[in-house]
C-alpha cells in the first residue's frame, strides 16, 4: 500500500507510506528495526531508516518514510519495499510498490537566489 501523495523532483517532506500484510491482514512489525528499500529509475537501491506511521509500535503494520530535497533526485517511475527485522534475526518484507516521480517545469537549486 502507499500513498497517493504528488512525488516531485526535489520535494522533501513528501512521505512514502508502506503496510506490512501476510495475505489480507496485517501484520505487526512491533519492536523490529524497520527500513524502506528504494529503487530509483535508473536502477540504484537505497536503504532508508523508517519510522512507525501511527501509535510509534508498529502493531498496525504500517511505516513511512519523509524524503529529503535530495532523496527524489531523478523523475520517472521508482521501487519501494518495507523491511522489518527483529532481534533474534527473524525478517519479513512488505509487497513492492509502484510509484512516479515526476518532473517539474525548472529546477532550482537550494543555494541559488529564487529567480525574479
Amino acid at each position: 500500500m502507499a500513498t497517493t501523495e504528488d512525488f516531485r523532483v526535489a520535494n522533501g517532506g513528501s512521505v512514502l507510506h508502506l503496510t506490512f500484510k501476510k495475505g489480507s491482514q496485517v501484520f505487526s512489525v512491533e519492536g523490529a528495526d524497520v527500513k524502506i528499500i528504494i529503487k530509483k529509475k535508473d536502477g540504484t537501491t537505497v536503504v532508508k531508516d523508517a519510522e512507525w506511521e501511527t501509535s510509534g509500535s508498529g502493531t498496525d503494520g504500517k511505516i513511512k518514510y519523509v524524503f529529503t530535497t535530495q532523496d527524489l533526485d531523478q523523475d520517472g517511475q521508482w521501487q519501494a519495499q518495507g523491511f522489518a527485522r527483529w532481534t533474534d534475526d527473524f525478517q519479513i518484507y512488505s509487497s513492492i510498490i509502484t510509484f512516479k516521480v515526476g518532473a517539474n517545469l525548472d529546477e532550482i537549486p537550494l543555494d541559488n537566489p529564487l529567480p525574479p
